[in-house]
């Protein structure tokens, strides 16, 4: 194992010394354990037989070069003296030190369990370098390995294994730094073992740089099986963190006590915290830790309790960004990343294949603020509840989760449990999108229970929840602006279903399914929905919405929305609940309704497929066409335009929409976005809006050409709804002259 060790890191060795190679040296000591010469340290012949003492020998600006063979001794590091491993015997003074073969010439310091097999002394620089060394079978209470204190030396291309102690306050098993920061680069900490800190232990506002280096197969009957930092900031970077274990926290790495460390391109992975009340399998910080993590891979680690990647509790406050959350396992929550009492912040992340015993397959919050945006949860799979996530329905009026720009897609909820995507005791959601999640449960997409959050903005399609709300099962919360599409519910609310939910709008469902209700059902429910299209939506009763359930019925109210077969009799449907007024029926006229293809099966449903579609209105002044430009969107106009544009409630906000609009919100998703359609002149052309057009409009036109569309009224004059006033809108209205609004 050492030799494939020392060769996995010689290619890292061979990189670094020729980009800082060390200075010509003052004088170079020569130390054989073979030599049978003077044993004076001034040739290989006449070499010390020991390092200790070529290190006597030295003075600052030396070097000591150390030939192959096992050294049984504990040494200390001179200040200013370079100790060199790694060579045959026969090198000359000439040599390159970046020509050394490490596996062929194998330089062992054995500390016979004698204590640390080496220790730097107060106020060594980095200039005191230990390199090329496997240091081994140390026993020191600080330090197995070597025991730094009060100095930065620089420690590279050694490996460190087989070192440690069994004492129950024993620290660092390969390496111990109090109050130091040594330089620590292309070094294999292996099999090493203490109470904390199997591999490393930082602490007393220790700073070491570790760069390029390997933990592996470390243990700790503690903390940190990999490396423990207290009240310490190391920088580590280009690391790998591999099958080390903790019994309590912290397999990979554990972070205590006001520790910042920047972590950046490292990987954690087969990492395990082992007892039955273990957390943080890959990482674990606590005690207001605001660690730095970037751009690193946490695979396949695992804890008995929680956190199978990463842990965060105790008021910390960790940043992690750009990381891959892959296939962690936590017995009970927070299969990827378990938070609680803490205000995380995770940004442009990955979750996929994390699992957990209990809930939050990905992650799971409790009591924390966390910030999770422009993240991805992909297959993850939890027993109970939140197969993506899981945020705790907290009585703290200060915790408040946000999660924003966010992917949920085809996470689970295995056995009967709720929230495939996502459970939202509490928390705001927006930006997100929810696709093709399973829930055994209720909320297939998402279960929003006893909790008051916003979720707007949001799309929710082909979510599946073998009860109650395919696309979201929704309990004292908000809607807006989401679109619910092509979910399913094997019982009620293949869109939504709604418990004591308060409002719910600028919403659009279509083409979800259900056994009863299949765009909306209401139970014990008093929803204000308001400016929402239900169209398309089936079910055997109720195929848009329902609210008579027999034992809780319920009296939500609508306004302004469109409602497919509503009116179909001449009346309102009071099924639907009641009627609050400027309710339509009539087709939206999406841009391309999305629907069901039945594969040829129409009696077996199960085996249908979804066509996507695009749910923003037709509009003849202007519609938002995502797929236009080469999938970058832009502006194009209809034939027709809907009759949901501008049919909204006149006292809502409509301040977000583009010009032109006559001053009224949309019904629907889009409404009150800047992606909502255009409306404009009661007929192409009439840009004076006096119902024909005529030469008025010529004139309107030619005095606000090459203007700003968006100043004043100058809008009214873009005919064409192009973004500029040229002559292509004269051309435009010359050709509909004498038009009026009745034609």
């Amino acid at each position: 194992m050492i030799r494939r060790v020392m060769i996995a890191l010689a290619g890292w060795a061979v990189a670094a010394a020729l980009m800082a190679c060390p200075a010509a040296a003052e004088n170079i000591i020569y130390v054989n354990a073979y030599a049978t010469g003077a044993a004076n340290g001034s040739s290989w012949a006449d070499a010390f037989t020991n390092v200790g003492a070529g290190l006597a020998a030295a003075w600052g600006g030396d070097q000591v070069w150390v030939a192959a063979g096992r050294y049984v001794e504990t040494i200390w590091l001179e200040n200013g003296v370079a100790l060199y491993g790694g060579f045959a015997g026969t090198e000359g003074p000439e040599f390159n030190l970046a020509s050394r073969d490490f596996a062929a010439n194998e330089t062992i310091l054995d500390g016979n369990r004698a204590g640390s097999v080496v220790t730097a002394l107060q106020g060594a620089m980095t200039t005191t370098r230990i390199d090329g060394f496997i240091i081994t079978n140390g026993n020191g209470r600080e330090g197995g390995g070597m025991n730094i204190r009060y100095s930065s030396p620089t420690v590279a291309n050694c490996t460190f294994t087989g070192n440690g102690s069994t004492q129950y306050d024993s620290k660092g098993g390969a390496m111990c730094n109090a109050r130091s920061s040594p330089i620590v680069e292309n070094c294999a900490f292996t099999e090493n073992t203490a109470n904390s800190g199997g591999g490393m232990y930082n602490y007393n506002c220790s700073s070491p740089t570790v760069r390029r280096c390997i933990f592996s197969r470390n243990t700790t009957d503690s903390y940190g099986g990999g490396m423990y930092n207290s009240q310490s900031n190391p920088t580590v970077q280009d690391c790998s963190f591999g099958e080390n274990s903790a019994k309590y926290r912290g397999g990979g790495m554990y972070n205590y006590n006001d520790s910042c460390p920047a972590i950046k391109n490292c990987t954690f992975s087969r990492n395990i915290a082992t007892s039955y009340y273990s957390s943080g399998g890959g990482m674990h910080n606590s005690g207001r830790c605001s660690p730095t993590v970037d751009s690193c891979t946490f695979g396949a680690n695992a804890a008995k309790q929680q956190g199978g990647g990463m842990c965060n509790d105790n008021e910390s406050s960790p940043m992690v960004a750009n990381c891959t959350f892959s296939g962690n396992t936590a017995s009970w929550y927070g299969g990827g990343i378990y938070n609680s009492f803490s205000s995380s912040t995770m940004a442009n992340c990955n979750f996929t294949e994390n699992t957990t015993g209990f809930d939050g397959g990905g992650v799971y919050n409790n009591e924390s603020n966390a910030t999770i945006t422009d993240c991805t949860f992909s297959a993850n799979t939890t027993k109970y509840h939140g197969g993506g996530m899981y945020n705790d329905h907290s009585s703290n009026p200060t915790v408040n989760p946000m999660v924003a720009n966010c992917t949920f897609i085809a996470n689970t909820v295995e056995t009967y449990g709720d929230g495939g995507g996502m459970y939202n005791g509490r928390g705001s959601v927006a930006n997100c999108t929810f696709s093709e999640n399973t829930a055994s449960g209720d909320g297939g997409g998402m279960c929003n229970y006893y909790s008051s959050p916003l979720v707007a903005d949001c799309t929710f399609t082909e979510n599946i929840a073998s009860n109650n709300g395919g696309g979201m099962y929704n309990m004292q919360s908000s809607i807006a602006n989401c679109t619910f599409s092509a979910n399913t519910a094997r019982n009620r609310g293949g869109g939504m279903y709604n418990v004591d939910t308060k409002t719910v709008e600028n919403c659009t469902f279509t083409a979800n399914r259900a056994g009863t209700g299949g765009g909306m059902y209401h139970y014990d429910s008093s929803t204000y929905v308001s400016n929402c299209v239900l169209w398309y939506n089936a079910a055997a009763t109720g195929a848009q919405a329902f609210s008579k359930d027999p034992l809780l019925p319920s009296n939500p109210t609508y306004s302004y929305c469109d409602i497919q077969s509503s009116k179909e009799n001449g009346s309102w449907d009071a099924a639907l609940g009641t009627d609050g007024g400027g309710n339509i029926d009539a087709d939206p006229l999406f841009a391309d309704p999305g629907h069901w293809d039945d594969n040829g099966t129409p009696a077996y449903p199960d085996d249908d497929t979804f066509v996507p579609g695009d749910y923003h209105l037709r509009s003849r002044f202007g519609r938002w066409d995502p797929a236009a430009n080469a999938g970058q969107g832009s502006w194009v106009l209809d034939d027709v335009s809907s009759p949901c544009i501008d049919a909204g409630d006149p006292a809502a906000d409509f301040a977000n929409e583009p010009m032109p609009n006559f001053g009224r919100v949309n019904m629907g998703a889009y409404g009150n976005t800047p992606k909502a359609s255009r409306s404009g002149w009661s007929i192409a052309g009439d840009a004076n809006d006096d119902c024909r057009v005529n030469i008025l409009d010529l004139i309107f036109i030619r005095g606000r050409l090459n203007q700003p569309v968006g100043s004043s009224d100058n809008w009214k004059a873009d005919v064409t709804a192009d973004g500029v006033v040229n002559i292509l809108d004269l051309i435009y209205v010359r050709q509909r002259l004498n038009t009026v609004c009745s034609q």
